[in-house]
């Protein structure tokens, strides 16, 4: 080997693990990228902010041009670095330089390094780049069509064989354990994690789990007197209450005691006018299925029966709140505390 080949062969070498540690940093910078501030970016005019948001919208096309990228950046490279080890001390011993000091500098300047700066300056790099690793892609599209359906056919043979379905989704302890890391690293607060692990438990609660149960159920009856209705909000302090005719488990509306005060009733007035909806639920209606029809029917009251139409349990709109919020005081709680 000439001394002009060895220089030529160090440039290569050079360019290579150059282009390892630009594409290295890139995949890290674009795919730890914030998408929403990318999109605040886009409305901002910043270039190369749209070319982002496309590679970060095609993933397949992206990734597939990142690992061709850097096989042929770090192989080219591995090449290089054994002709000149070979060059410099002999086939044998610069066989083993050349593994020892390739691994060395892919590990350090083609992995460590550029993952590092990508991740730490994700957003500004992933604009400055994006443009031309856009370009690159679509260069090499009709390439990258092919390497993909070939993916394509293995992974799906792949995938029937280790398929599994109960590892089609995360289970509650991974979500649990990962919103536990983003604490961590400080991507959400304690009361984000703490109100995203009430909100995975309400979805498994159902009505039966919420319902405050018939034995503790302050109930008025429609024909009752007003003297001995004002004597139960005194001394319950509710908001609102069910409200039966004849029979405990025949409920026809819910009584909003303010409703009762605006209206200044009459000793000898019929409350039944001052009813507000209610509605029926079975006992397994899932807690948030609850608030969608609590919402849909414009109610802020559900009693719980079975299928016999006996009376179990009623719950509210507020407690379906509080089991994501926490305790809610209503404008009658304050006024009696």
């Amino acid at each position: 080997m000439g001394i002009d080949r060895f220089v030529a062969e160090i440039l290569v070498a050079g360019i290579l693990i150059t282009l390892s540690f630009t594409v290295t940093m890139f995949e890290l910078a674009l795919f730890s990228s914030d998408k929403i501030r990318l999109i605040s970016m886009r409305e901002r005019g910043v270039k190369g902010s749209l070319s982002a948001l496309h590679l970060l919208t095609t993933p397949d096309a992206t990734v597939n041009t990142i690992i061709l990228l850097n096989t042929l950046a770090n192989t080219g490279f591995s090449v290089m670095i054994t002709e000149i080890m070979i060059y410099l001390y002999g086939s044998d011993l610069g066989s083993i330089l050349a593994l020892v000091i390739g691994t060395i500098v892919i590990m350090i300047f083609g992995e460590s390094i550029p993952k590092t700066i990508g991740i730490r300056y994700s957003e500004r790099i992933a604009v400055k780049l994006a443009p031309v690793f856009h370009k690159i892609i679509r260069s090499i599209m009709p390439l990258l069509r092919a390497v993909s359906s070939i993916s394509s056919v293995v992974a799906e043979s792949l995938g029937e064989k280790f398929y599994n379905k109960d590892q089609e989704s995360f289970s509650e302890r991974e979500v649990k354990i990962f919103l536990k890391l983003a604490q961590k690293k400080g991507v959400i607060s304690r009361i984000e994690r703490r109100l995203i692990e009430k909100i995975m438990r309400f979805m498994d609660l159902k009505a039966v789990d919420i319902m405050i149960p018939r034995k503790d159920l302050v109930m008025i009856s429609v024909n009752e007197d007003i003297n001995r209705i004002y004597e139960l909000l005194k001394k319950y302090g509710h908001s609102r209450y069910p409200v039966y005719q004849d029979d405990v488990n025949n409920v026809i509306g819910m009584l909003h005691v303010k409703d009762l005060l605006i209206k200044n009733v009459e000793k000898t007035s019929d409350i039944k006018d001052l009813l507000r909806p209610i509605i029926k639920v079975d006992p397994e209606t899932k807690a948030h299925d609850l608030l969608r029809i609590m919402r849909r029917e414009g109610t802020h009251m559900a009693v719980i029966v079975d299928h016999n139409n006996n009376l179990l349990g009623a719950v509210t709109l507020e407690d379906l709140v509080e089991e994501i919020f926490g305790e809610i005081k209503d404008e009658y709680d304050i006024i009696n505390k």
